[in-house]
């Protein structure tokens, strides 16, 4: 292994440890954190049905690692989320060196560190409420929701070995079955964690390769598609329904930009706040967005159409369509920081400040106002609720 792999991989293994300690120690200080543990400890107990709950890969884990360590239900949950989110610092990098190519160890942890709790910009003198609850700060979301804490690391992970893919995908090259195994594989994963994030990129990225190609996709890929298409009818099935779950149905209503209102009081400034990198990059860049940044562009129209539009009835299940939001503003970030760092990158893989042209400086102010506005919320957020 050359020394600079090396030492990008003891660099990562060090900041995973650190990420780890960080929220295992939220997670300690703060039982609140720990919230929607009823199902892990229905499956736990091996109460009728409990294994069949909607996205119930978390709650597998959780339940599984209470009975092979003898621990609480809370010491489980906070171990297996403290893995699931240092493990998405992981896949971060993963991610950004499949997008970038070669780059120096300082700009991409730095970056991916960034992009790890990256949220909306915080504006000076505008109070939170004309923000997105979730958007002003996504990470403040992560470490008490379990399903989305899961899927985070298995999303970044499938884009990454989609980014080894669609080269081909769009040349129509073959693929190895290998490849297509382990993209079906992360994305199975994903949806059985949490449908978010595949119910809306699959039609994105079905549409991209249809719009690309001119004609429609291999059937080598809708095959490796296929199981997570009927994890989520399965889900669905099983929860929506309330078929299986024994609770009732869920019904929605047509109620166009209700939910998104109950978030903040002004939608225009929250969408610019929480995508002002991505903005600015379509903006100045259009045509020098990569394939993927350009499906996350699609993967973002089609997260906002149900978000918009519909509202579920259900108590407490009224926002349930914003999480395909939340993760769509996600994955459009971290292409939108990789078509950045491609842009500014030297060919010795570093980022030369000083050198840059000012709308490369205002894509890096950019981008660290995202990350340092991040930053503060989420530590903000959770000392507050552990109770200080």
């Amino acid at each position: 292994m050359p020394p600079a792999s090396r030492q990008l991989n003891l660099a990562v293994a060090a900041i995973c440890v650190g990420l780890y300690l960080l929220a295992a120690m939220f997670y300690h200080m703060g039982g609140a954190l720990i919230g929607q543990l009823d199902n892990a400890e229905k499956i736990h107990q091996g109460a009728p049905t409990a294994f069949l709950v909607v996205h119930p890969g978390m709650y597998w884990l959780i339940s599984a690692l209470a009975s092979l360590t003898h621990a609480r239900i809370t010491t489980a949950a906070s171990i297996v989320g403290s893995l699931h989110f240092a493990a998405t610092f992981a896949a971060l990098v993963w991610l950004l060196r499949r997008l970038t190519g070669p780059l120096q160890t300082l700009p991409l942890l730095t970056c991916a560190l960034a992009l790890l709790f990256m949220g909306s910009i915080c504006i000076p003198f505008l109070p939170t409420r004309y923000f997105d609850a979730h958007g002003f700060n996504r990470t403040a979301a992560l470490l008490r929701n379990f399903t989305h804490i899961g899927v985070v690391p298995y999303m970044y992970a499938f884009l990454a070995c989609l980014s080894l893919m669609l080269p081909r995908l769009l040349s129509g090259a073959s693929i190895s079955g290998k490849t297509y195994a382990l993209a079906a594989l992360l994305l199975a994963v994903s949806a059985i964690v949490k449908p978010s994030f595949a119910i809306a990129y699959l039609p994105a990225l079905l549409a991209y390769l249809c719009l690309a190609r001119k004609k429609l996709p291999p059937l080598s890929l809708l095959l490796a598609l296929s199981p997570t298409v009927a994890i989520i009818i399965g889900e669905y099935i099983a929860g929506e329904t309330g078929s299986v779950s024994g609770g009732p149905a869920m019904t929605y209503v047509v109620d166009p930009f209700a939910v998104w209102l109950q978030n903040n009081e002004n939608i225009p400034i929250a969408f610019i706040a929480a995508n002002a990198l991505a903005l600015y990059m379509l903006a100045v860049r259009p045509k020098q967005l990569s394939p993927l940044t350009c499906i996350a562009w699609l993967n973002l129209a089609i997260a906002l159409v149900p978000y918009i539009a519909l509202r579920e009835t259900n108590e407490g299940a009224d926002r349930n369509f914003e999480w395909s939001y939340l993760d769509a503003k996600m994955i459009l970030m971290v292409c939108s920081a990789a078509d950045w760092l491609l842009w500014c990158k030297t060919p010795g893989g570093g980022i030369h400040l000083p050198a840059l042209t000012p709308k490369q400086k205002t894509g890096a102010f950019l981008l660290a106002w995202h990350g340092i506005s991040g930053i503060i919320v989420f530590f903000a957020v959770h000392w507050h609720r552990a109770g200080h």
